[in-house]
């Protein structure tokens, strides 16, 4: 009688070393933090942060009254260029990443107002982040969408 030989228990895989932070990503991440503070002061609570998709990221979610806001912040040594900086390519992969949220957590698009903005933040003098909002910044009409 054949007898199959049971297989050695596996070795738990390590996870993966962690990528050290570059400078970039560390004040994009400190600018997320500036902008999620910023809304919370507004009194919009945050409801996600850094949702990814395939199709994209959106970085901050947060609701103003009934309105869910998505958010893109844009994070630089000075002032201005933030609102420029979100391409018609970039406006395109927001949107579609707001789909695919609305979709994975069955928001329904048709009863719940949505607004696209952007957040610019830099440091000021000090060393303290200053925030620029830029509420409406644009919204999903001609990024060739069939919406």
């Amino acid at each position: 009688m054949f007898v199959p030989k049971q297989a050695p228990p596996r070795a738990p895989s390590s996870p993966a070393p962690a990528s050290p932070k570059t400078p970039q990503r560390a004040r994009g991440d400190a600018g997320e933090d500036a902008a999620a503070r910023y809304a919370q002061a507004r009194g919009w609570p945050l409801v996600a942060r850094n949702h990814r998709c395939k199709r994209g990221e959106i970085d901050l979610i947060v609701r103003d009254g009934q309105t869910l806001v998505f958010v893109e912040v844009k994070t630089r040594a000075a002032p201005g260029r933030g609102l420029q900086a979100v391409t018609w390519s970039k406006r395109r992969r927001l949107v579609l990443a707001s789909l695919h949220y609305a979709g994975h957590h069955r928001v329904d698009l048709s009863a719940t107002p949505c607004r696209f903005d952007v957040c610019e933040v830099w440091v000021g003098p000090q060393g303290k982040h200053q925030v620029r909002w830029h509420e409406r910044a644009f919204d999903a009409e001609g990024l060739g969408l069939d919406l």
